[in-house]
């Protein structure tokens, strides 16, 4: 009885309160703090940041990574929910008391940082707002700082400012909390962009102690990797080194500790050559440890930096090469080394192995470098120049050697061949040596060592790691095979009539000319550069072929040549193209034009007399045209536009009309134009412009009539085609008017997105297969969603199809991230059930009803892509 008496939440009494505050603090907050701590260290670990952009104050989470945590903390919020719904106390009208409960405030706070970590960032705001706004106890302050982290991560530094400014001139707050306030300040400049003050709050965190607490010296450590990084961006690279000894000395994670060594072995005191070579010798020294084999590729790419410093780009080039080499994990570290080789390349004029690099660099570079857009404008220039190079080095080769006489001819493709084979035969002996080295025992967690220690329960074949150590294992016992019948037998009977593949293979060889008899060795008869046809069909055995390889050899040194003065600016190497094409290839029809190139060039390098000589050329032999002209006087071009007779005037004012959208002055002046009488191929471009600009101010219908008149008027014009769009265009804009019109009245669906939405699958009418599914989402609910009570259910719908309904979630938004959760979950979909068996869809409890009574899937399908592609599930 004295037990059932002290249950009631209704008394406020000293037996009352004791009752509700043991349990609430023994049972449910502390059961909640211990699944926070949980999830916490499961981001921890699975965290991995970029340290060569600037690393955040705080780990939070990515989409990805909080979904696999939701059990950890949908736990926390729901013990923490069962204890504000049990214990707290109230007074007779049903109110909170809020002094009366020590725990409650505490239980809402792991509520707040329970969502902030499962980035339902509101949810968490909603919980962490309500307790700053209700409790005055010192857990407010708490509550305010996981406010300003939350504001800070949603961007609505606006929102956060007043949080911190309380929290920080508020006399009251505990002395614990307000060491931490400092990095939570640095964290708000930094997302306003005002790394000068972050760096100030920074400084103040760090020279906070913290005795025998080792996860806030790692705090500390982080907020010093930060402002080293900060420093550097400023280009104060003194206190950038002091700051990643710092982190050095408060001995992080080894991660860190190792990317601050890394950073420090760059930021060299060039003054200090002998602490230099102490720091080469000291990173040649960590390649030889096993701890750092997967970080090799840092280590040659730090070295890298510090040879290109030094100004020794042989050196730097040999050590990005090998950090290249030994990326075997970190794709971004892999575009970071491709990317100096190519720089270094670019600046050498090695414009080949550079456009390579740059190629081989944008792969795995993120998006959110911040050259990324210079990079690849640089990458397609280089491709360009690359394709002219190897087009007419590919072209003249092959002109080359369809000159020789057929005895030698085939001598130069048998060696070529020959050629082939062996390289083809060294790289697969050096691939098979490669696979018979056994993994490295030092790591057996580790994926790239040992495919089998991560996601053990997915399938086999979707591992791709787990496949290619397969592949090489398979190399090394059985060699290379072909996937054919009979694979074991290194030999087959030449007439065995399992055979089929062999037997066409022999009555193909029997039939094919001789001059395949005398081929080499064909290893791989399905490889065709081991057969002499593959030269043979390249050769231009007749005048016509010929002389278009050479007019696109032309056309290639001129594009080179403009690529290096245009893009490049190489006017060294353009001089060399120019003149090239020109010695090559006289009177070749870029003749007059290459000669102005070499005119302007000559005298951009401050070279007169060739300046000149290619001046007097262009003077004598072709002095009527416009490079004549332009020699003769720079200012031909204005003066050839204020020559412009009225009739050109005019019609650029018709066509500027035009293009500014003034439709009705375009109209009359192309009415005014074709008045005044000018000539048949201007009156066909006037006349146009007056066909589309009457229908323009009109109709659609105008201008349709007036386009088919104007083809029946000028059958044969160079406008036929355009005309012809336009008018397929109209049709197509009339078809969709009257679909949109038909659209409008068969559906009645309503958008609203706060309205409560269910999850709509459609698939097939197969009840193996709504079962699978139905179980495999009652286990996703009850993993990541374990405090939410959807229910499923199977109807059928239409012939031949079922859907599975989930209910219910509150607007839009929330059912769009749980479809997105659902659709990313690569469990749901493993055999038999495969994803593309499925339709997704969001709806709304009316736009349902709607759906089973109208049975028009197509109509709610082409609602939902208009409509709901804006709504957001993150």
């Amino acid at each position: 009885m004295m037990f059932l008496y002290a249950c009631s939440t209704k008394k406020n009494t000293v037996v009352h309160r004791a009752f509700h505050n043991l349990n609430a603090r023994f049972n449910g907050y502390f059961n909640s703090t211990e699944s926070i701590k949980e999830g916490v260290v499961k981001i921890r670990t699975a965290n991995k940041d970029n340290f060569d952009e600037l690393i955040p104050i705080y780990v939070t989470p990515n989409n990805e990574d909080a979904k696999k945590t939701f059990p950890e903390f949908d736990k926390a919020i729901k013990k923490a929910s069962l204890m504000i719904h049990r214990h707290t106390i109230k007074d007779k009208k049903g109110n909170e008391i809020p002094k009366a409960g020590k725990w409650i405030d505490n239980c809402w706070i792991n509520i707040g940082i329970a969502h902030y970590y499962k980035r339902e960032f509101f949810s968490g705001i909603e919980a962490l707002d309500y307790v700053t706004k209700v409790y005055k106890t010192k857990d407010k302050y708490t509550a305010m700082y996981w406010l300003v982290r939350s504001y800070n991560e949603i961007g609505a530094v606006s929102e956060s400012e007043v949080v911190l400014d309380n929290l920080i001139n508020d006399k009251k707050v505990p002395e614990k909390l307000k060491k931490s306030i400092f990095a939570l300040n640095a964290d708000y400049y930094i997302k306003r962009g005002n790394y000068k003050e972050a760096i100030k709050n920074l400084d103040k965190a760090i020279k906070q102690q913290y005795f025998f607490n080792r996860e806030k010296n790692i705090e500390k450590a982080r907020c010093a990797f930060v402002a080293a990084q900060l420093y550097e961006e400023q280009g104060n690279f003194k206190k950038a080194r002091e700051h990643y000894t710092k982190v050095i000395k408060l001995k992080p994670s080894y991660e860190m500790s190792f990317y601050a060594k890394m950073k420090l072995s760059v930021l060299f005191d060039e003054k200090q050559p002998r602490e230099l070579e102490k720091q080469k010798y000291a990173l040649r020294q960590m390649t030889k440890e096993t701890k750092n084999n997967e970080y090799l590729d840092v280590i040659y790419y730090t070295l890298g930096l510090i040879e290109e410093k030094q100004k020794h780009p042989e050196e730097a080039v040999k050590n990005y090469n090998l950090s290249v080499r030994k990326s075997t994990v970190n794709a971004k570290q892999k575009a970071y080394s491709y990317l100096k080789l190519a720089d270094i390349y670019f600046d050498q004029s090695l414009y080949v192995p550079s456009g390579l690099c740059y190629d081989s660099a944008i792969t795995s570079l993120p998006k959110t470098h911040k050259q990324y857009q210079k990079i690849v404008a640089r990458k397609e220039v280089l491709q360009n120049l690359i394709k002219y190079i190897q087009t007419v080095h590919d072209l003249d080769s092959i002109q080359k050697l369809s000159k020789f006489p057929e005895d030698e001819r085939l001598r130069v493709i048998d060696r070529a061949i020959k050629q082939y084979n062996l390289e083809k035969e060294k790289k697969q002996k050096e691939k098979e040596n490669n696979a018979m080295v056994p993994p490295s025992p030092n790591n057996t967690s580790d994926p790239t060592t040992n495919p089998f220690a991560s996601q053990t329960t997915t399938f086999y074949f979707y591992n791709a790691t787990a496949v290619s150590y397969g592949v090489t294992d398979f190399i090394k016992r059985w060699g290379n095979r072909n996937a054919e019948d009979d694979w074991r037998r290194s030999q087959k009977a030449a007439g065995s009539d399992n055979n089929p593949q062999q037997n066409e293979n022999t009555v193909n060889n029997n039939n094919t000319n001789n001059n395949n008899n005398n081929n080499p060795k064909n290893n791989n008869p399905t490889d065709p550069k081991t057969t002499r046809d593959y030269y043979l069909k390249t050769l231009l055995l007749n005048d016509s072929s010929y002389t278009a390889a050479t007019n696109k050899i032309i056309e290639s040194y001129y594009l080179m040549g403009l690529t290096y003065k245009e893009d490049l600016d190489n006017k060294p190497k353009s001089i060399n193209a120019f003149e090239e094409l020109c010695s090559k290839y006289p009177n070749n029809h870029y003749q007059l034009s290459c000669y102005y190139q070499l005119y302007q060039l000559y005298q951009g390098v401050g070279n007169s007399a060739k300046s000149n000589e290619y001046k007097d050329k262009i003077l004598t032999n072709y002095p009527n045209s416009e490079f004549a002209q332009l020699i003769k006087n720079p200012n031909y071009i204005a003066n050839q536009q204020n020559e412009m007779s009225e009739t050109d005037k005019k019609y650029t004012r018709l066509y500027e009309a035009y293009k500014a959208g003034n439709y009705g002055e375009c109209a009359l002046l192309s009415k005014e134009l074709i008045q005044s009488g000018i000539s048949d191929k201007l009156l066909q471009k006037v006349d146009f412009f007056r066909c589309v600009c009457d229908g323009k101010t009109k109709s659609i219908d105008t201008m349709e009539m007036n386009l088919k008149k104007y083809i029946a008027t000028y059958p044969k014009t160079d406008l036929k085609d355009r005309v012809n769009e336009i008018l397929i265009a109209i049709a197509n804009q009339k078809k969709q008017l009257k679909d949109s019109t038909q659209k409008k009245k068969e559906t009645s669906y309503i958008f609203d997105i706060k309205a409560e939405h269910s999850i709509l699958i459609i698939t097939v009418d197969d009840p193996k297969m709504i079962a699978a599914i139905n179980a495999r989402i009652d286990a996703f609910n009850k993993k990541y969603y374990s405090n939410e009570h959807y229910s499923i259910t199977s109807l059928l719908f239409g012939t031949g199809q079922q859907c599975v309904l989930i209910k219910t979630q509150p607007n839009a938004e929330k059912a769009m991230q749980y479809l997105n959760n659902l659709k990313s979950e690569n469990d749901l979909y493993e055999h038999p059930l495969r994803k593309e068996i499925f339709e997704f869809y969001i709806i709304s409890d009316d736009n349902l009803k709607t759906l089973f009574l109208e049975k028009n899937l197509n109509a709610y399908k082409a609602f939902y892509e208009e409509k709901y592609k804006t709504v957001s599930g993150s």
